[in-house]
């Protein structure tokens, strides 16, 4: 159908039936296509939105011309095109805050809030889980984690020395030899010396010794062994020529570093004396002797010639003799003070005493 006169020109118009987009006029009739109309800026506040001149209202379609029918035979029923809806009436001023993308911002506002809010509480909440993994996986690889144990140190083997003497023995020598096998390579010392004789598995040297117990040390060490420590006691008893030897030494050494107190002063205080080493000789007057236990005698210590002798001395002894009354002999011993016992006419008297040590018949 042809345009008719004053018909607007196509093109996009507000809606007529109401809604903010356009619709597209194609200069007969409205058509089904739509777009969005364009915002106009949106002011600082509602006074200054309220103080701006209202824009410009767009095109308004005239009202249609009815048109005059050509012919009276053109039929009544013909189809009239619709009149375009004023721009006026199809468009009604809104506040800006009524309008639809006010709500849409108002929307995102809050939209955006509670993403925010959740947000923050999801962050915690994964560094929370991640630091709660973080540890789990620490602590699951520290317990996970296999404990090395090294391998058992294997001890060194006993490096293998035998010593041929007993390890307690008693002899009568002055000396004694050690003897005994060990390795070559194992280095062999007794009592701190190498031995004096020593061949590719066997050794020996001699040690002396001294009187009484011995106490010898063996010791060896080689490289890959442990080392070797061993003592062997030995105890040396005199032998019957040593002992009346020593006997002989001790005698001669106690008599001269005896001396001869004269009786007179012996007899006036004998414990001033007590302790000091004697020597008399003399006669014995009387003796009397328990067995082997020893005994006691008197022996007359001045000799007054004419084979009279007189000034008694105590003498104790420890061991039997073979001499008897009016004997000579010589006593070595001890000052232990005075003694006092009774005469043979019944008198009582006091004389020094002395402990023998050696009576030399």
């Amino acid at each position: 159908m042809p345009d008719q006169p004053n018909s607007p020109v196509p093109g996009w118009y507000p809606d007529p039936v109401g809604s903010d987009q356009l619709r597209w006029w194609d200069g007969n009739k409205w058509t089904k296509n739509l777009q969005a109309a364009p915002l106009p800026p949106e002011p600082e506040t509602e006074a200054e939105a309220e103080a701006q001149p209202e824009a410009a209202e767009p095109f308004k379609q005239p009202a249609p011309v009815e048109p005059t029918p050509a012919a009276p035979e053109r039929p009544a029923a013909a189809a009239r095109r619709p009149d375009p809806v004023p721009a006026a009436a199809a468009k009604v001023s809104k506040p800006w805050y009524r309008r639809w993308w006010a709500y849409g911002l108002a929307a995102l506002v809050v939209l955006i809030g509670i993403s925010a809010a959740f947000g923050d509480d999801s962050k915690k909440d994964d560094s929370a889980s991640s630091s709660d993994t973080t540890t789990a996986t620490t602590e699951a690889a520290v317990e996970t984690t296999p404990t090395v144990t090294a391998p058992p140190v294997q001890p060194d083997p006993d490096l293998p020395v035998r010593i041929s003497n007993s390890t307690d023995s008693t002899v009568h020598s002055s000396s004694v030899v050690i003897r005994g096998r060990a390795p070559r390579s194992a280095k062999v010392r007794i009592n701190k010396k190498a031995p004096l004789h020593r061949s590719k598995r066997t050794f020996s040297t001699t040690v002396s010794l001294d009187r009484g117990e011995n106490e010898i040390r063996v010791t060896a060490s080689a490289p890959g062994y442990k080392s070797f420590h061993e003592s062997v006691y030995v105890t040396r008893k005199l032998s019957a020529a040593e002992k009346a030897a020593a006997r002989a030494a001790a005698q001669q050494s106690f008599i001269a570093g005896a001396r001869t107190i004269p009786y007179k002063q012996l007899n006036k205080n004998a414990d001033r004396y007590t302790g000091e080493r004697v020597c008399y000789s003399g006669q014995i007057f009387q003796i009397q002797e328990d067995g082997d236990s020893g005994g006691l005698m008197l022996l007359s210590v001045t000799d007054m010639g004419y084979g009279i002798w007189d000034d008694n001395v105590w003498v104790d002894y420890d061991h039997s003799i073979k001499s008897a009354e009016d004997d000579i002999v010589k006593v070595c011993g001890t000052v232990t003070g005075s003694k006092n016992y009774e005469t043979q006419i019944g008198g009582e008297t006091y004389v020094p005493r002395m402990h023998a040590r050696y009576v030399i018949e």
